[in-house]
């Protein structure tokens, strides 16, 4: 047995917006090169609430004449709809045609599990009176419309209580009846109902951040925000642990090594090391964009830009660590270098970052652009001294380093492991990569890198460019590769 047909799991139930996340970046690019290099059909289940939001996400996919063909999107509507023709049919079925159902809901490949389930029903139903036929019939339809009634057993479904209130998954109970996945992808940890599905599971693991910088989210984040994260973490990642005594049918990856070793296994109990894996990332550049580069003076104009300045693109988070670039930038300014950093967040989601800068007069030389489209974001890049990347902690070799480098522009990197491990997994070490590395918490360096890249950029565009084509070489065609690789081996062997 091998993949053929592979589920994506977009199970959580609140509203939620997916277009700006790097999980959803990376998941699209997988399914977009699965599909492309090996012909995997693909199974998206989400929420009626998250339709849209998915449909939109994966547009691109979904107009395509050729991998349209390979990409279904199922709700828990989709249960309720076929169980209530199903159900209709059961007791006119002198006037149904069966073939007729599944050409409707466009799913005559799905024929055999079907019929299997209408022998079941009528089977179940066969010592049925009329009386209760009826009684079955008005529970049905008082109860409809919460979702939470079998409508062909008159049974309650795994109702669960959670702060007072009903509900029913009907979506797993969906994708246990009716997928043909051969495993499932769960992108993100936290989406724990996942762990109900009768079928093999990819966890993609990248990061359990929150645990390395508990403290530091503590002292940047409100207090109770803090703790209802860690607990929804905790939350979770017990729920795995229960499910893992039990069963092996979880695998883990991760993007690299060090985030396999220092928060899969380190983290979550009861996972085996050789249900584990990683894949390194590669940057995700959106087609023909160097076309739709906008010019130096246009791009100065729209962001209020009038100096030479450094980039920052990511969002304001405590592991960001953008105070350290704060404590360089008031070190250029006082050697009256005249200088702007540019930040894609909001300084503001930092406090001790957002105070530094009130006290030391700061705001005047920062510019916040907020989201930007994808041509800004390369066009800020190409236009910049530097893109500076001072993460202390990364779940694989920095993505904004990647795209300041596609467009010639130096990298400055914090020192962090999953970087230095990926430059030597290429067969370089960080001294002679081309690369500009500093200690995460050493400003004064940072600054040093700056002043440095400010009286030489091209020279230093020049020593990176042995770095930046072997990294940029690295593809999604490789990742969809091994990814196919990893699972074959897993369906194969579980």
């Amino acid at each position: 047995m091998s993949l053929n047909t592979f589920g994506i799991w977009f199970g959580f139930r609140g509203y939620a917006s997916l277009q700006r996340e790097g999980i959803s970046r990376y998941t699209v690019n997988l399914i977009k090169y699965l599909i492309k290099n090996f012909k995997i059909r693909c199974e998206i289940w989400v929420y009626n609430v998250n339709k849209k939001e998915v449909e939109l996400l994966f547009s691109d996919l979904l107009n395509d004449k050729f991998t349209s063909n390979f990409i279904s999107i199922y709700t828990e509507s989709y249960y309720i709809n076929i169980k209530c023709k199903l159900h209709r049919y059961m007791y006119f079925k002198n006037s149904w045609n069966i073939n007729l159902l599944l050409k409707e809901e466009n799913l005559v490949s799905w024929k055999r599990p079907y019929e299997d389930y209408i022998v079941a029903i009528s089977y179940n139903n066969i010592n049925k009176n009329i009386f209760y036929i009826i009684v079955d019939h008005i529970l049905m339809g008082l109860l409809m419309f919460k979702g939470i009634y079998d409508k062909t057993t008159s049974k309650y479904l795994n109702i669960k209580k959670k702060n007072n209130k009903t509900f029913n998954d009907t979506l797993v109970m969906a994708a246990n009846q009716f997928s043909q996945a051969d495993c499932f992808l769960i992108p993100v940890f936290l989406w724990v109902n996942a762990l109900k599905l009768r079928k093999r599971k990819i966890i993609a693991l990248h990061d359990l951040h929150l645990y390395d910088f508990y403290d530091l989210f503590m002292k940047e984040w409100d207090r109770e925000h803090t703790g209802k994260w860690k607990w929804t973490f905790d939350s979770s990642i017990n729920k795995i642990e229960e499910h893992l005594k039990y069963n092996n049918d979880i695998l883990f990856i991760s993007n690299c090594d060090y985030v396999r070793k220092n928060h899969t296994l380190k983290y979550i109990k009861n996972v085996k090391a050789e249900l584990t894996d990683y894949v390194y990332l590669p940057v995700i550049i959106p087609d023909n964009i160097d076309n739709r580069i906008v010019s130096e003076a246009t791009l100065k104009k729209k962001y209020n830009i009038n100096s030479r300045y450094i980039f920052f693109p990511t969002q304001i988070r405590p592991y960001k660590n953008v105070i350290t670039l704060l404590k360089s930038l008031k070190l250029l300014l006082d050697k009256e270098y005249e200088i702007k950093l540019v930040l894609t967040g909001k300084l503001n989601d930092s406090k001790i970052a957002s105070k530094y800068a009130s006290e030391n007069n700061l705001w005047n030389n920062i510019i916040e652009t907020g989201d930007v489209p994808e041509e800004d974001l390369y066009s800020l890049h190409k236009y910049a001294v530097a893109t500076v990347v001072t993460s202390l902690f990364e779940g694989g070799f920095p993505w904004p380093a990647l795209e300041a480098m596609y467009m010639n522009t130096p990298a400055i990197i914090a020192k962090i492991e999953p970087a230095v491990e990926r430059i030597e997994a290429l067969g370089y070490k960080i001294e002679n990569s081309g690369l500009l590395f500093f200690e995460p918490m050493d400003y004064k360096s940072l600054a040093e890198h700056i002043e440095y890249v400010i009286c030489n950029r091209e020279k230093i565009v020049y020593e990176q460019r042995n770095i930046k084509n072997v990294l940029l070489n690295y593809t999604w065609d490789d990742v969809s590769k091994q990814y196919y690789n990893i699972i074959d081996k897993f369906i194969l062997n579980n």
